[in-house]
């Protein structure tokens, strides 16, 4: 990322050339019966596609936080990840998880 930050200083332009290359590369193996496409029924798709914006944001975010600054600041955006989402899970959901799972995260 940081190398193509170097050459095209745009970061939502790589990260949506970076989600488009993920579906160029799926795409054809569910057309041609390479990989089984899943089978998703509408509930399915209402559950995913909040999950779905979410970790394209966070994509985006780990993409811009490259091109704003050192690789070392990417880094610790992109390890802050764990406790970001123990957070909203509490926050959002009400689910909380074991205490040997937040020791963890210190």
């Amino acid at each position: 990322n940081k190398q193509a930050l170097n050459v095209l200083d745009y970061p939502w332009t790589i990260a949506t050339i970076q989600m488009a290359t993920g579906i160029a590369y799926f795409l054809p193996l569910w057309l041609t019966g390479l990989r089984k496409a899943p089978k998703l029924s509408a509930a399915d798709l209402k559950t995913l596609f909040p999950i779905a914006l979410c970790h394209t944001g966070v994509h985006v975010g780990a993409v811009i936080a490259l091109g704003a600054g050192a690789v070392s600041f990417a880094h610790i955006v992109k390890a802050s990840e764990p406790v970001v989402t123990c957070m909203m899970n509490a926050a959002f959901l009400g689910q909380f998880l074991s205490p040997l799972v937040y020791a963890t995260l210190i």
